[in-house]
């Protein structure tokens, strides 16, 4: 799985890449990424920079980019409720606190508020729920992280004032969340979420930094996301957001092993069994481009690749079966183990014999 990691500033940056193997810095379009591995995943990280419409635009641009299967921000952040330095907060949702309107010395909230992504927060709770000691931190906290463009260091200030009177369900504040959240949420929507470390508790934020505050909370977060990496399978969250070429391939590649029997025109028959109704539906949504090839009377080298390609050119221009088929691929990679057998028949209905597919199967994304 490919995971693609936001840092706002440099010492957040500096903290997450020293945990990644064979990092080196990858230079896209005029962006410098920091690439490397964990425990299976590859792993990309960008530091974004600070508030909301800059970490919006980074996030789409290495979005753009890397099309990954998840995505994270991670970070330090002022506590604003129960809070000490480094527990760890969990976003559930964004606040924009800073959407509203000021007629005269008022100030008029109009909310923007965007949740996350509720799968990968179960997740991260049942994690949270049974950590190993190797990944403790202080306290975790789940519940909804509030940003603006300006940095709030006391508690007298206007910026915390609206955010106790409008959002007092806060937990945590920094200048990123609202950028983050619209740029994953936009289409086609990535799966992703905020994650912080409490570094300061807004009143004498530059003492706290003096003392220590940021060191502690990033080494808390490091500690509980990379634990998290470690033992936890996170192949149910894979993102089904792939562009049609890639979707083309991914789907050939879980049905191209029909093509093996001894005569190519057998791939027209209909499975005799599958162990998921996924699998059926799948090949029903998409045999017409199968059958129209073999029809053609191609090998299966040249049936593959035609296959492929007239597959990529109907997902571009049917958003309905490009939706359809996603819904049915993230089942079956969902599914425990990630394996569905089937059986195949030939024209005297003989079983051909069985294959699995999902995870096991080394996807070509061409």
């Amino acid at each position: 799985m490919k995971l693609l990691l936001l840092t706002p500033i440099e010492k957040e940056f500096s903290f997450i890449k020293s945990y990644l193997n064979n990092g080196r810095y990858v230079h896209k379009e005029g962006v410098d990424y920091f690439k490397g591995s964990f425990e299976g995943y590859e792993i990309v990280i960008l530091q974004s920079g600070s508030k909301t419409d800059v970490t919006a635009l980074s996030t789409q641009i290495s979005l753009q980019h890397w099309q990954p299967d998840l995505i994270f921000l991670l970070g330090i952040a002022g506590g604003i409720k129960d809070t000490k330095i480094g527990d760890l907060v969990i976003g559930t949702k964004a606040y924009g606190y800073e959407s509203g309107k000021y007629i005269d010395s008022d100030f008029l909230s109009r909310p923007d508020v965007i949740p996350y992504d509720p799968l990968l927060i179960s997740t991260l709770q049942r994690f949270s729920q049974n950590i190993p000691k190797s990944a403790q931190t202080g306290k975790i906290y789940f519940g909804p992280i509030a940003s603006g463009n300006k940095l709030i260091a006391s508690k007298q200030s206007i910026g915390f004032q609206t955010i106790k009177k409008y959002y007092n369900d806060t937990i945590a504040v920094e200048m990123e969340a609202i950028g983050f959240a619209k740029a994953i949420t936009r289409p086609p929507q990535y799966r992703g979420i905020n994650i912080r470390a409490i570094s300061d508790l807004i009143d004498d934020k530059q003492k706290t930094d003096q003392l220590g505050g940021q060191e502690e909370a990033l080494h808390n977060l490091c500690s509980f996301f990379f634990g998290f990496l470690k033992y936890t399978d996170l192949t149910h969250l894979k993102n089904q957001n792939m562009n049609p070429k890639e979707l083309a391939s991914h789907i050939v590649s879980i049905l191209f092993p029909l093509l093996k029997l001894d005569s190519i025109q057998q791939i027209g028959k209909e499975f005799k069994s599958a162990s998921d109704q996924s699998i059926k539906e799948l090949w029903e949504t998409v045999k017409p481009w199968f059958i129209e090839e073999i029809e053609n009377g191609e090998d299966a080298l040249e049936a593959k690749g035609a296959i492929k390609s007239g597959l990529r050119k109907e997902l571009e221009k049917n958003e309905d079966l490009k939706k359809e088929v996603e819904k049915y691929i993230e089942h079956l990679d969902s599914t425990p183990k990630n394996k569905h057998s089937m059986s195949v028949t030939n024209s005297h209905g003989v079983i051909q014999g069985n294959i699995s597919v999902g995870r096991d199967l080394n996807f070509n994304k061409e």
